[in-house]
């Protein structure tokens, strides 16, 4: 691989928040990934924002905000105007996330950051895409350049993409896949993706192992049953366009099955936009199972046309079906805002009710959250034991013998501001009262104007008030992994199985990344980078290969010449060494100046500045091109030279001149001096970029 590769993680980096990894090939820019974590820190991605204008294409593999919630804020706020690639399910099942997303939040909070113009004019930006689709990229940076997208299983539409260049090996971005086939979707198609010359995936699964398929349903089932006939009602936390289709398929399997007696009890699916949510899963059928593809051929009916479940788009829906018990299948997983933490709010005190979390970076957020409460409360109680002060008490100085001029404060340091007057009172300042000079006003009689009717608005006005509420937690909360990755066990195989030379590993704990990183080491010979966040990774197979920029002064000497779709030309030159100017002027907001600088994918780059015309030495024509004698022959036909091969020897003009090649596989052109001779030789010329 001749290309300079370098890889940067401003996110999902030796830890397990949302992945956002720039990948530069050459002078082009990849963003794969732009998520978002669950509270939508502005300072999140800031580091982020100052890369916007460099990005050149934007690759996403999963429809959820873990994997492009920034996305609407970058396009909206941030300028981002580079294309956007995808899958057809997750172009359509993103939007669904994005406006549930953005309508959970505005019901809780004054949320500003992004509006649904702005998730509409992102995913305008989207270049839809079919499985095992090759595009070419197109502009002068990314000449060669092709990507393609496989499947991944995990959600529907997920993708592992194989980016490649013209000559070169592939580079596998793959991360959160599913080799398991599941009830809807097929797993990741691993022996498309042999002997990469680059793996990005990550280690979040490395120490983890799944439970049987048969006892992780068995549970749920259980739990359910259980729960109904202690006449309490079941939340399962999921999230609005994913994962949610797996749990809603296997649900409606089993309350048709009318032995069981859940007819009774109703189900619902409650999200903004559930309707459309499901309308959009009927019409992607050819994105699932083969199962699935297979039964609908043969008996033409949908799978995601449910008889059981019913759509809710609001609490106040669920609370009408409060009759009889009810399972309600509610967004957000992390019940940081939407419908099911409303729900949770109104079922977590009562012990016969069920909760049921089925992402397991639900518990993540809470660990971090308990520890940091933790540490919190330890250093409060270290506070206490010290002592503290309403005020900074500073150190006691050394007496002097001096009074201080300074007069001291009875309690408080408050400098009361003293107003200046003199004996007949306050001081006046007469540039406030001085009129302009050379100045005319004149007083227009003012014009009545019609009053203008304005329109009554018929918005409600509405306004958030932030209050704290203890919630006594008695019902019965439990985690069932609905997750869809692959275990630690199966991405090791996996990885083994794909024989990559170099590996790069992200989002994952430290432990959790040297683990995996160990068995890679110990069971390939591939080169394993475990970056932290903010590095820069050079992921080049030819450690002798520098980027080098001509300067303007060069290019305009040079003399180009044609040769097979390529322009040559021979330079005399030196290397200077010269700081690389930044590809775009980045505003003071972007770019914060009292942040340490740290390595970027910007380096600085070797510059070639002409000789002197008095410092060039002469040197012999170089003849580029790897000449076939049978092309040859074909192009004399056209111009009308006979010739014909012998022992071959290509004899041309009655015999007088011959082509042939030495030993040492050189093109020999002999023959008496004649026109004829000058004509072939001209001919034999053109065929060379002559340098």
């Amino acid at each position: 691989m001749t290309s300079i590769i370098k890889f940067q993680a401003l996110s999902g980096a030796k830890d397990e928040s949302p992945p956002c990894y720039i990948l530069q090939i050459d002078d082009f820019r990849f963003l794969l990934d732009c998520g978002w974590n669950e509270h939508f820190d502005p300072d999140f991605i800031k580091e982020l924002k100052r890369y916007t204008n460099q990005i050149d294409a934007v690759l996403l593999t999963y429809p959820d905000n873990l994997h492009l919630g920034a996305l609407p804020y970058l396009v909206g706020k941030c300028g981002l105007s580079c294309p956007i690639y995808c899958t057809i399910p997750v172009y359509k099942m993103g939007q669904m996330f994005m406006y549930d997303l953005y309508q959970s939040r505005y019901n809780i909070e004054e949320f500003t950051l992004f509006n649904l113009d702005d998730v509409d004019a992102a995913f305008d930006k989207v270049i839809q895409l079919k499985y095992n689709q090759t595009v070419q990229m197109k502009g002068g940076k990314c000449y060669g350049l092709s990507i393609t997208p496989m499947p991944a299983g995990h959600m529907i539409g997920g993708t592992m993409w194989k980016i490649n260049k013209t000559g070169e090996e592939d580079i596998i971005y793959g991360i959160d896949f599913n080799h398991k086939k599941e009830r809807h979707l097929n797993g990741c198609d691993i022996d498309k993706l042999q002997r990469p010359s680059l793996l990005i995936t990550d280690a979040f699964n490395s120490t983890y192992q799944h439970a049987r398929r048969r006892l992780r349903d068995e549970r749920l089932m259980t739990n359910i049953l259980q729960t109904l006939r202690n006449k309490g009602n079941i939340l399962i936390a999921v999230d609005t366009a994913g994962r949610v289709l797996e749990l809603a398929h296997m649900l409606d399997q089993l309350w048709r099955n009318k032995s069981s007696g859940l007819q009774n009890h109703p189900l619902c699916l409650l999200n903004n936009v559930s309707y459309n949510v499901v309308e959009f899963a009927k019409s992607q059928i050819e994105w699932m199972s083969d199962k699935l593809m297979k039964s609908f051929e043969a008996v033409r009916n949908n799978p995601f046309q449910f008889k059981n479940i019913r759509l809710c788009h609001s609490v106040n829906d669920i609370l009408k079906l409060q009759a009889s018990k009810v399972v309600v299948l509610a967004s957000m997983p992390d019940l940081e805002c939407g419908f099911g933490r409303d729900l949770f709010i109104e079922w977590a005190s009562q012990p016969e009710n069920s909760i049921i979390l089925t992402s397991r970076y639900v518990f993540c957020i809470l660990f971090s959250e308990e520890k940091e409460s933790s540490s919190e409360d330890e250093l409060q109680l270290l506070s206490v034991s010290k002592g503290t002060h309403d005020l900074v008490i500073k150190p006691e100085k050394k007496r002097k013998s001096r009074k201080s001029a300074r007069k001291t404060y009875p309690m408080y340091p408050v400098n009361d501001q003293k107003i200046k007057f003199d004996d007949y009172g306050e001081l006046i300042i007469l540039e406030n009262y001085k009129s302009l000079e050379g100045t005319t006003i004149s007083i227009e009689k003012p014009v009545k104007k019609k009053k203008e009717v304005i329109p009554e608005s018929t918005e409600v006005p509405t306004k958030c008030v932030v209050t704290k509420e203890r919630i006594e937690l008695k019902a019965n909360v439990q985690f069932i992994d609905f997750e869809g990755r692959s275990d630690g066990e199966s991405m090791e195989k996996l990885i083994i199985q794909l024989k990559p030379r170099r590996v790069i590993l992200v989002r994952g704990t430290p432990d959790k990344t040297e683990a995996l990183a160990k068995h890679v080491t110990h069971w390939t010979e591939a080169k394993v980078y475990t970056p932290n966040k903010g590095d820069v990774v050079d992921a080049t197979s030819e450690v002798h290969i520098y980027q080098i920029r001509l300067t303007d002064g060069l290019v305009s000497s040079l003399k180009m010449q044609k040769g097979k779709g390529t322009e040559l030309a021979w330079i005399n030159a030196r290397t200077t060494y010269r700081a690389k100017a930044p590809d775009t002027i980045q505003t003071e907001m972007e770019v914060d100046e009292d942040e340490p600088t740290g390595d970027t994918i910007q380096d600085d780059l070797l510059s070639l500045e002409p000789l002197p015309l008095t410092e060039v030495n002469p040197h012999d024509s170089v003849l580029v091109n790897e000449l076939r004698l049978s092309d040859l022959k074909q192009l004399l036909s056209k111009k009308g030279i006979d010739s014909e091969f012998t022992a071959g020897v290509l004899w041309c003009c009655n015999r007088t001149i011959c082509i042939k090649r030495t030993d040492t596989r050189k093109v020999s052109l002999e023959g008496w001096i004649s026109e004829n001779y000058f004509k072939v030789r001209e001919i034999l010329y053109s065929q060379y970029a002559i340098l």
